[in-house]
């Protein structure tokens, strides 16, 4: 089946080390290319099964997540914006009141 000479390379990441290049950015390029395979992310969903009422939850869950992140996000770009229309202090043009 197997041949003692040649071996079996599943998903094989390597990362060739470059003339005048230090050990962190080398090390920082094999992370990045673990993290684009999604290799981690395929052994953190299999190592564990999920009934599928689970998954379910576990998928609306993130859903809701997401959205939070994002509705605070916006939140937080309209309060910048607010923020950045003020008029500046000491600015010459005054408000009147309707009285």
């Amino acid at each position: 089946m197997y041949s003692i000479g040649n071996p079996v390379r599943i998903d094989g990441i390597s990362v060739v080390h470059r003339e005048s290049e230090s050990i962190d950015s080398m090390l920082k390029r094999f992370k990045k290319k673990v993290v684009k395979s999604e290799i981690l992310k395929e052994y953190r969903d299999k190592s564990e099964y999920l009934k599928p009422s689970e998954a379910k939850r576990k998928k609306r869950m993130d859903a809701r997540r997401r959205a939070a992140k994002e509705q605070l996000k916006q939140e937080k770009q309209i309060i910048k914006k607010r923020k950045t229309n003020r008029r500046p202090e000491g600015s010459t043009h005054e408000v009147h009141s309707g009285s």
